[in-house]
């Protein structure tokens, strides 16, 4: 049977013919069908032939690859990542830090300032420090969370990712001591835990309260200032999410045309012990300056009749 056994060998048609014998133009037909069906089912080497099958190797090679660069590419071996889950020689801290090739998980020994990596692109891996060192930060080079420095500590770990050639972004930080990393103040941005001096004024808002079944609910959670303007003769309730330093004020402005009482819960404290009256005039107003001392104590000062 003519063309290809299953294991390669290709046969023709008519066996070879013999010599000093007529040649059928038939049988020389057939043979050159045979040759031509044979050279459609290989392999072009200028790319033209579709693969239709399985290619199986037999336990050899595909060499001279070009490296993939989209979906649906091979890829040569050089480019698999072959050493996740592995752990490297420990890296020597220094400037630059010189990254492995031999895993992705490193122990950085030494104390040395580390501002950029010798690495690959497209490398993922991870260094744990075994001592106290300074990571530098730069935007490009090695990218740091917080975009501050980071001083090391022996156990913590980082996870880096080489955005390119030298270029490092650490994409997850986690200190030995379960805290987190440190925001590094930025320019014009209002920190909770830096000493900042303010160049432009800094106003609050005020929320406006309301009495329901004479009592004013306050959540100290909302503001630090507060309003309110009478409907009927009420109780200034005694905070909820109270925390000590807060302060602020309550601004009162008495009913229009019918003035009314005001009450105040156990934790409001003034001067002397007693709680004052409101004005009882027609849209008067009075203020309280509060600051709160303790989580049932709140130091109050009043001003009366405003207007």
């Amino acid at each position: 049977m003519a063309g290809r056994n299953g294991s390669g060998v290709f046969t023709v048609t008519n066996a070879d013919f013999v010599s000093g014998t007529t040649i059928s133009s038939s049988e020389m037909d057939a043979n050159f069908s045979d040759v031509a069906t044979g050279l459609t089912q290989s392999i072009a080497a200028d790319g033209q032939t579709t693969i239709t099958g399985n290619l199986p190797m037999n336990s050899k090679k595909l060499t001279g690859l070009a490296a993939g660069s989209s979906a649906g590419d091979s890829v040569r071996y050089e480019q698999l990542d072959i050493t996740t889950g592995v752990k490297g020689a420990d890296l020597t801290s220094a400037e630059p830090l010189v990254v492995g090739t031999d895993g992705n998980y490193f122990d950085v020994t030494g104390t040395a300032t580390i501002a950029t990596h010798t690495v690959a692109v497209s490398r993922h891996y991870f260094t744990q420090f075994d001592g106290i060192l300074t990571l530098t930060h730069h935007a490009t080079t090695q990218d740091l969370p917080g975009e501050g420095d980071i001083t090391t500590a022996a156990g913590d770990i980082a996870e880096w990712q080489s955005t390119g050639a030298n270029t490092v972004q650490c994409v997850g930080y986690t200190k030995a001591d379960g805290t987190a990393v440190a925001v590094a103040a930025i320019a014009n941005n209002a920190l909770t835990n830096a000493v900042q001096t303010f160049s432009k004024t800094q106003s609050g808002s005020i929320t406006a309260l309301s009495s329901s079944s004479n009592s004013i609910a306050v959540d100290l959670a909302l503001n630090n200032h507060y309003s309110h303007t009478f409907t009927e003769a009420t109780t200034l309730a005694n905070p909820t999410n109270i925390v000590a330093g807060t302060s602020g004020s309550f601004f009162f402005t008495q009913h229009a045309s019918s003035p009314k009482t005001l009450a105040f819960g156990s934790y409001y404290d003034f001067a002397g012990g007693t709680a004052p009256t409101v004005t009882a005039t027609n849209s008067a107003r009075d203020r309280i300056d509060y600051i709160v001392r303790s989580s049932t104590l709140i130091e109050c000062v009043w001003t009366g009749a405003m207007a």
